[in-house]
């Protein structure tokens, strides 16, 4: 995913992804968050600022359950994101809707699947309002 189409998704919606397929650097990189941004998976969260948003990267792997994301102190990035929240393994958390949001929270729900050795087909549903 370009830079451009991260800074615009970034802007105006939490966003997740499926599974290993999160992409928190370029999202870092559209709100010019300059920092190397690793994957979280033993932090759980890693935290960006210094870009437009406050930028969260969460990596939902070694949790296997909703009760489990609850217990490690997640749910507030997931149902009352204070910036932009990128996920990994999202579907810990969700099957088809996200849990209850704040009023005026918006959440995008998007899925990069690979239609071909070099194409990705991206696919999105938008939550909230």
């Amino acid at each position: 995913m370009g830079a451009r189409r991260a800074r615009r998704l970034a802007q105006r919606f939490a966003r997740a992804e499926s599974a290993a397929q999160a992409d928190g650097p370029a999202c870092a990189r559209g709100l010019g968050v300059t920092a190397r941004v690793p994957s979280p998976t033993f932090a759980l969260v890693n935290e960006y600022r210094g870009g437009r948003l406050p930028l969260w990267h969460l990596d939902l792997y070694r949790l296997a359950t909703r009760a489990e994301i609850v217990a490690a102190g997640l749910e507030p990035y997931l149902c009352r994101p204070p910036g932009v929240v990128v996920v990994e393994w999202i579907e810990r958390w969700m099957d088809q809707e996200p849990g209850p949001l704040a009023p005026g929270v918006r959440f995008r729900r998007v899925e990069i699947k690979t239609a071909g050795e070099a194409e990705r087909r991206i696919v999105y549903e938008d939550f909230g309002g």
